[in-house]
Formats: C-alpha cells, sequence, structure tokens
C-alpha cells in the first residue's frame, strides 16, 4: 500500500470515528441499535415499595428494506453483570414507551420513526454495575451497543 492509499484510508476511518458512534452499525446486520444513556428517572407506572429503577434509553430497529413484522423498538431485554448467558435477566417493568428518533431515520439507520425506546427496571444493587440490553426483533436477538455501565 502506497502512503497516499494508506492517508486516504485513514482520513475516511478518522471521519467515521468522529462521527456520532450511535449511527456505526454493520450495513449487512438486518437488526440494529445503540443504549445511549442509562438513569435513575422516576419511572412513568405504578410500582409498590421502595424500589430504585432504572431506566435505559435508545433505539433498536431492523435495517430499511427489511420487515419489522410489527416488532416494536421496546421489545428489549436488560441484563445484569454480563451479557446473555452471563448475566441475570431482570425483569423490564410493564410500561415500555416508543420514542420517535428522526435523527436515526435521518442517518439510514432505520425506516422506522418510531425505532426510540424508554424501559425501566428494578435496580438490583446499590454500587456501579454492568448492564447489557438486547433487542428481540423478528430476525432474532442482538445485543445492543452503547451505554453500558452505571
Amino acid at each position: 500500500m502506497t502512503l497516499k492509499g494508506f492517508l486516504a484510508g485513514s482520513v475516511g476511518a478518522v471521519v467515521l470515528l468522529g462521527s456520532q458512534q450511535s449511527f456505526a452499525w454493520d450495513p449487512n446486520a438486518a437488526q440494529r441499535g445503540w443504549v445511549d444513556s442509562i438513569d435513575v428517572h422516576t419511572y412513568p407506572g405504578p410500582i409498590f415499595g421502595p424500589t430504585t429503577t432504572l431506566g435505559f434509553h435508545g433505539w433498536a430497529c431492523v435495517r430499511p428494506g427489511l420487515a419489522d413484522y410489527g416488532v416494536p423498538s421496546t421489545q428489549v431485554a436488560v441484563y445484569h453483570g454480563g451479557p446473555p448467558g452471563v448475566g441475570t435477566r431482570l425483569t423490564v417493568l410493564e410500561v415500555r414507551q416508543s420514542v420517535s428518533r428522526y435523527d436515526v431515520v435521518n442517518a439510514g439507520s432505520c425506516a422506522n420513526v418510531n425505532n426510540g425506546f424508554s424501559v425501566w427496571v428494578a435496580k438490583p444493587v446499590s454500587y456501579p454495575s454492568s448492564y447489557y440490553v438486547t433487542y428481540q426483533g423478528p430476525y432474532g436477538e442482538i445485543l445492543l451497543e452503547g451505554v453500558r455501565n452505571f
């Protein structure tokens, strides 16, 4: 490889890395998604007992050109301490919110604007920990990238 070819490739890589990573995806992946944030904001539904809830916010979808078969972006699972098969699956609370994410559509990630999600779980521990979110779409379960520690 020539220096000119190397520099041209490096500039392309820097542009990709400098862009918002939440829109970096495998172009051949049938499903994709990202966890933007985890917070302790108030759960919008009824909950009993002294429970702290964690909110997980992001987006998940089927790539443009594929059928989503009506599976909503809120069809996610949350694991504590490790990915599926290693971590403990937490119960996602009843209220799940779909969120319109025009930024994701404009980036070409998803065809449907209602690809954002907000879901909540009961916080299992009082210390910082790792969480893994999966999207359970029509083409199987995928691990979402993005924020993991809270």
